[in-house]
Parts: C-alpha cells; structure tokens; sequence
C-alpha cells in the first residue's frame, strides 16, 4: 500500500504543470501581464528545492561536488527541468521528506505551465508527454543504491541551467 501512496505522490506532484496550462488558458492576458512575476516565482520555488535538498545533505561533501560538476555538465546540454524535479523527488523518498518536495514540485509546475502559453497544441502535447518521461526515469533511481550527495548535486547542477536560463 505505501508503493501506491508513493506512486500517487510522485505523480501528483507532475500534475502542477496541467493545473498551470489550465490556468494560463483561463487568463491568457493576465499571464502576459504578469510573465516576469511567473519567472520570479518560478525560480524562488527551485530555490527552496534546492535549499531543503543541501539541508538533508549529508556531511559528505566531496560526493556533492563530484554530483555538482556532472550536473553542471549535463544541465548544459541537457535542459529539461522536470529531469532535475524528478530527481529532487526521487531523493526525497531516500529522507523522508517527500510530501514537502512534491508539494513544492507542484508549485513550480503551476508557473511553468502558465509560462507555457505560447505553444501551439501539437508542441505542447509533445512537451508534456516528454516532461513526463523525463519526470519518471529519476524514480528508478529507488531501486538502487546510490549516494545522496551524487544525486543532490546532479539536481542542482541541472536546477541552476534553469534559473540561469529560464526559458532559453
């Protein structure tokens, strides 16, 4: 029963990002009035990701960077943001503090769906469908043993390219 309770939570936390295209359907000219507002909220979120991951890090320090540096290279040819939210949830199930990021992943996904206003159907169809992929690959992470500071510093490594970049 926890697995399903874990499964609905992982995947609850993606729903952000639909509540966040309905949303900016409802009020197209409000979410153009208020696009560098969404920006801002946006990266205040992934900050508060970030900073609750560093808080549960543990004291090695030297895996972190080594996770950091990777993450840095990836998040620079590889730009998808829920990629890097899905890992920040995969670790939350290693300290159990998962409630607390999927809920905040759910928040990001409000403003980055809303930001999302400007594509046409078909291209948000696929970005959505893709974004989910992404979004589920880091929960196979659960079935192996790997260091919590590897895994931090690869989601901040990537989360850093996005509040760099927003939307480049």
């Amino acid at each position: 029963m926890a697995i399903i309770n874990d499964a609905l939570l992982y995947f609850f936390s993606y729903f952000g990002i639909l509540i966040g295209i309905f949303i900016a359907g409802m009020a197209k000219e409000e979410i153009k009035q208020g696009h560098t507002l969404l920006l801002i909220l946006k990266q205040i979120l992934i900050l508060i990701i970030i900073g609750i991951s560093l808080y549960y890090l543990d004291d090695n320090i030297s895996l972190f960077l080594v996770g950091l540096a990777f993450g840095l290279l990836l998040g620079y040819f590889f730009r998808e943001i829920y990629f890097y939210l899905g890992i920040a949830m995969a670790s939350s199930f290693l300290v159990l503090h998962e409630l607390v990021i999927s809920s905040l992943i759910f928040l990001v996904g409000l403003p980055h769906g809303s930001l999302m206003l400007h594509l046409k159907k078909k291209d948000l169809h696929i970005h959505l469908i893709k974004s989910l992929i992404f979004f589920s690959i880091p929960s196979l992470l659960l079935f192996f043993s790997i260091d919590m500071g590897i895994l931090i510093g690869v989601m901040t490594g990537g989360l850093i390219y996005e509040l760099k970049w927003p939307y480049s």
